[in-house]
Formats: structure tokens, sequence, C-alpha cells
């Protein structure tokens, strides 16, 4: 997601890693995507694609995988992390909590 402070593009971006599990079948190893455990990292970058800060949630692996709390935990940590004001962190977190509002509106 895109978001313009004070004349600046940034990008809010996210990386989904899911975990795969084996299931043996017919003599052959057959790998599918795991409801179960993974990770979330959600990056804060500016143009040439120039990390500024990053925040990880990870999942037990006995907890079921779920995108959007992972955007959510990932996203708060990466305002922690982040060195700026706390008005540059307001408005970043103001549009993450709209971007619903503007996904739906856009259809």
């Amino acid at each position: 997601m895109k978001i313009n402070i004070d004349g600046v593009n940034y990008w809010i971006t996210f990386e989904h890693n899911r975990k795969y599990k084996a299931d043996y079948v017919n003599g052959q190893y057959r790998w599918k995507l795991s409801n179960f455990g993974g990770s979330t990292l959600c990056f804060l970058e500016t143009e040439g694609f120039n990390k500024i800060a990053a925040g990880l949630c990870t999942v037990y692996h006995k907890d079921r995988y779920i995108k959007e709390i992972g955007r959510n935990l990932s996203f708060e940590r990466m305002l922690q992390e982040l060195n700026r004001s706390d008005e540059f962190k307001l408005e970043l977190k103001r549009v993450f909590l709209n971007r619903k509002n503007n996904e739906q509106g856009s259809n």
C-alpha cells in the first residue's frame, strides 16, 4: 500500500510465509500448505525498495495461521521499531486502519 507523507512516497508491504506439510500418498510425498504455523513480515519502504523498518509476527506451529492477525501484529511491531515522530507513526496507522474502507470503496 502506497502513502505520501510530506512529499515522500512510502510503501507498506507484507511478506507471508506459510508452513508446508508432507502427506505420504501411494508411495509418494505430496506437499501442501498447512493451516498451522508460519510468519508475517511488515516492511516500510521508500522508492528503490529501501527498507526503513520491519516487524515480524510468528505463529506457533499448533496455532492456526490467520493472515489478517499477522498483518496487524507485524505492522504494530514495525511501528515500534520505526525511528520517526509520533505524528508520522499516527499517519501510517491511520492509512493502515482505513485500508479496508478504501479497498471496498474502489470496487
